[in-house]
This record gives C-alpha cells, structure tokens and sequence, in this order.
C-alpha cells in the first residue's frame, strides 16, 4: 500500500509539474499533505485534470487572439491588430512573441515609444529572441538612436547568424551613418543568405553607389529588376547610376519606368 501511494504521489507530482507554470513550494509534498489528509487521489487527479483543461482553454484562446492580431497585421489593420493582442497579454502575460508582434503594429503606426517598450518587454522575457532585437534595434533608428540600433543589430545576429533581414537593416543604418563600406559587407552576408531578395541586391547597389562603384551598383539594379520587374525603387535607383556615368537615355527611361509604377517616383 505504502508503494502504490508513494507511486501516485509521484505520478500526480510530475503532472503539476508539467501542468503548473510556479510553484511555490514542493508539488510532491502538497499532493502527499493533501492525500493523508483524507481527500481521495482520484479526486485530487480530477482536480489536476480540470486544471489542465481550464489552461489548455486559456492558451487556445490567447492563440486565437494572437491570430486574429497577426491576420489583421498582414492587412495593414494594425490598431485592430493591437486590439487582439491586447487581449492575448491578458490571458497569457508570458509570451514574448505577442509582445514582439504588437511591438511591430506599434512602429507601423509610428508609435516608436511604445513599440520600444514592448520590445523591451519580449527581450525580458526571451533574452534569446533575435527578432526582438532587430525590432527593437529599428525603433532605435526611428528615434534617432543609431548606435543602439547597431549594438540590437549585433545581437539578433550573434543570436541568429543565419538571419538575413539583420544583416539587411544593419547594413542600411551604416548608410545612414555613412559607413558605406560595412554596409556593403553587410549586404554581402545578406544575400549569401537570402539571394532571391530584390530588396537585397537594391540596397548593396546603393552601396555601390555611395562608393562610386556605379557599373557594380548597376549590375545589382539589374539583378533586383530581374527578381520583381514590378520594383520602382530599382528603377529610380539605376536611373540615378546612369545619370552619374552621363548615360542619359538610359536614365530618363528609367525614371519614367519608376514613375509608372509609383507616382511618388515622379
């Protein structure tokens, strides 16, 4: 009898273990005070179990917000989108990716203060989230803090030394802070690790371009277009490359191909 009670403590202590996200004190010790002070194991397994389902419904519906607030996100419905959210971080106050997500629909909004903070927020969670970091490194650039951008920038890559997108936007804040030469480097790790982007090879033909490399600034146009001949940037940046080698046709061609496509280009 002392063995089977000993084996049900145990069973039913690995499954609050696996079940209870704190615990303040011993899981075995609570069931075994609990057994000895007459409450039948089945009634306590019952308990457990009801437990179990009542968190299990929670984390379904904070999943469902958070993919209501994703699916809103991707339409560009992004006050709706933090909505969602809102209501995911009620029911479930742990998960850095909500935090990450509504940190984004924040920056779209131009919201940078608040996007920081939630960014914050899923980093404290998460000290290992690559993709905070490089959000949270955008809402630096946004504020104006470059150097904070770099360092959030170093650390999603260190974090994540596949990550594409890192390399991208660390490259083009050393443009901004005309360090055109690691930029370029950046890009170059890039798109050794994303080489079907347009925006990729648009932006190291930027770079080209600010070191005065225009005939390698326009082999990357040239690429870029080829990958999404729908891409005005690439277009209006090429046509700026022809116009620094005095090759004006080609240029003009270009900036009109950019402006019938986007008539912020014109």
């Amino acid at each position: 009898m002392a063995t089977r009670f000993k084996s049900v403590v145990a069973l039913l202590a690995a499954v609050m273990v696996v079940t209870t996200a704190a615990c303040a004190s011993d899981p075995a010790s609570d069931i075994e005070a609990t057994i000895e002070a007459g409450i039948p194991a089945t009634m306590v397994v019952v308990g457990i179990e009801k437990g179990v389902a009542a968190t299990k419904a929670a984390q379904s519906l904070a999943e469902e917000h958070l993919n209501l607030g994703d699916i809103n996100f991707a339409i560009g419905a992004y006050e709706e989108a933090i909505k969602e959210y809102d209501k995911a971080i009620q029911i479930d106050p742990d998960d850095p990716m909500t935090y990450t997500s509504r940190g984004g629909a924040y920056g779209n909004l131009s919201q940078h203060e608040a996007a920081l903070q939630d960014f914050d927020k899923a980093i404290e969670l998460d000290p290992k989230l690559a993709r905070a970091y490089r959000n949270r490194a955008k809402s630096h650039l946004n504020l104006g803090h470059h150097q904070l951008a770099v360092q959030d920038f170093d650390k999603a890559i260190q974090l994540d030394p596949g990550y594409a997108h890192a390399y991208n936007s660390r490259g083009a804040t050393y443009i901004s802070l005309g360090e055109n030469q690691r930029a370029l480097d950046d890009f170059d790790k890039a798109i050794q690790r994303d080489s079907g982007s347009a925006m990729l090879y648009d932006n190291r033909g930027t770079a080209y371009g600010r070191l005065g490399e225009n005939q390698r600034a326009i082999h990357d146009f040239d690429k870029a277009i080829q990958l999404d001949p729908g891409y005005p940037n690439a277009y209006n940046n090429r046509g700026h490359a022809y116009r620094q080698l005095g090759q004006d046709a080609e240029a003009d061609a270009d900036f009109a191909k950019a402006c019938s496509l986007d008539r912020q280009y014109c």
